[in-house]
């Protein structure tokens, strides 16, 4: 279901976009928050110092920032920024529009339907990276 590939001290795969939401759905949404973490951290490992991003702290906020409200939504928001920064950095044609992919969370409720929205666009950067190490 993933491709992955060896950058530097880390790794990026390329995930099925709906593969990841019925993961999501079959742990009960647990799956869910491994993949915002891998998400984040991928974007971290790759971008170097570019972007600095703590994946964990972006999980607690999709976690237990639900506590406040606002927490979730700044961290996707953030994030697909993030994904937006990664698309410019490897000169990914199809790029990311952070508040469409916040509207998709808000008005989907269970923010599973963004899922598929950000990792079709992270996949965006990644396949520029996999047709590099083709070259």
């Amino acid at each position: 279901m993933a491709d992955e590939l060896q950058i530097g001290s880390g790794s990026i795969k390329r995930r099925n976009p709906w593969g990841v939401v019925l993961l999501a759905i079959v742990t009960l949404g647990i799956y869910r928050w491994v993949w915002y973490y891998m998400i984040n951290r991928e974007i971290r490992d790759h971008s170097g110092e570019t972007i600095t991003v703590d994946p964990v702290v972006s999980v607690l906020a999709v976690t237990i920032g639900w506590i406040i409200i606002v927490p979730p939504f700044v961290s996707l928001y953030r994030t697909a920024g993030r994904i937006r920064r990664v698309q410019e950095i490897t000169g990914a044609r199809k790029r990311i529009r952070p508040g469409l992919g916040l509207l998709i969370a808000i008005v989907s409720w269970t923010m599973l339907l963004d899922m598929p929205y950000l990792q079709t666009h992270i996949n965006s950067a990644w396949d520029v990276e996999f047709e590099r190490v083709k070259v």
